[in-house]
């Protein structure tokens, strides 16, 4: 009787909606939403049955005929997603019609090959020219408009390099093993939110850390000496380059550099790409090491450093050095080991895993 009465009540709903000039296709649609949506309900399924792809799309379908006062009232176990989601293929589809013959490549406008080669060339004759003038002669004798970062890219591609400008005096002064070191300060915040300070010092030439200090109070100048001297070991620089801290112009420092007649080199003022190579190791220091493990005191993030020191060393590979680790480039040798005699090392307690020689 139940039933029989509620079927009763929708067709007399619907032939009053008929009466009242609702299109025929909005009652179509919205018949075949109900009745997919019991054939779904009566599945034996968990309370939220899955939609697979096709029937996503039918109701999407159907969304298009239904007038939105009727969407939420007519499908039921369809989320809004699903209805958004195909609202954006839809308009997506619209645009990429409309606009398919007039569609343009992003980016730069591609440099010809004969303008590419003739910027190759002006740079060989004419190795003091920069990228602007460079794309200056261009446009003046040939008419057609380079930009600088054109040129400067198409000079990077062809040299692998910085085109033109030759190697940085940190890498001309750092030509061998001990002649230049870097060090630079950085703070860490332990598990009890105490502030530590942590000093890292790396051969140029190498890309070797040298060795690391923690102080868990504010750094002065003679602590900052005593720092440097713990973490040198026995050997001495030639040379040492640090930024403009004002705890290098202490006195206590630089009676220490005087006694070590070590030659102290000062970076550019504010400008941290003039340091660049101590300032890019403290990079994977904090995201390889700091940024996954905790400490506690002063001892325990000594501890992880140095352990860090040893896998930076001896397991870690520099694109930079031809692929090579900091010793063994230092070293001077290269070993070449079969795949199949190969065991796995882990070091800093399982965060990082290499291939050695078994």
């Amino acid at each position: 009787m139940g039933l029989f009465f509620h079927i009763l009540c929708v067709a007399i709903h619907t032939w009053l909606r008929i009466l009242c000039g609702v299109p025929k296709r909005h009652l179509v649609a919205e018949v075949i939403a109900m009745r997919a949506q019991l054939i779904i309900t009566k599945r034996k399924t968990h309370p939220a049955p899955p939609l697979s792809p096709a029937l996503r799309l039918v109701f999407g379908f159907l969304c298009a005929f239904v007038p939105a006062r009727m969407l939420s009232p007519t499908f039921v176990i369809v989320k809004p997603s699903t209805v958004l989601k195909f609202h954006r293929w839809l308009i997506a589809q619209k645009y990429s019609r409309l606009y398919r013959n007039r569609q343009r490549r992003s980016g730069r406008p591609p440099i010809p090959k004969e303008v590419r080669a003739l910027i190759i060339e002006i740079k060989e004759r004419n190795p003091t020219f920069g990228c602007p003038q460079t794309a200056a002669v261009i446009f003046d004798r040939t008419g057609v408009a380079v930009s600088e970062e054109s040129a400067r890219r198409t000079l990077l591609k062809s040299y692998g390099g910085n085109p033109g400008g030759g190697p940085s005096w940190l890498s001309f002064l750092g030509t061998q093993a001990n002649s230049l070191w870097s060090l630079d300060l950085f703070q860490v915040e332990s598990m009890r939110l105490k502030t530590h300070w942590a000093l890292v010092v790396m051969d140029q030439w190498s890309r070797k850390i040298v060795g690391f200090a923690v102080s868990p109070t504010p750094v002065t100048g003679i602590g900052l000496a005593a720092m440097f001297s713990s973490s040198m070991g026995s050997s001495n620089p030639k040379r040492l380059s640090h930024d403009h801290d004002p705890l290098f112009r202490s006195l206590d420092w630089k009676r220490v550099m005087a006694v070590l007649e070590i030659e102290e080199i000062w970076s550019v003022p504010f400008v941290p790409i003039s340091h660049p190579f101590v300032e890019r190791l403290i990079g994977p220091i904090r995201r390889e090491l700091l940024d996954r493990t905790l400490f506690w005191n002063e001892r325990d993030l000594l501890r992880k450093l140095e352990a860090y020191k040893t896998y930076f060393n001896s397991a870690r590979v520099h694109s930079a050095i031809e692929g090579r680790t900091p010793d063994g480039r230092q070293s001077q040798t290269r070993t070449v080991i079969e795949p199949a005699n190969l065991v796995w090392k882990s070091f800093c307690q399982g965060l990082f895993n290499v291939p050695i020689a078994a």
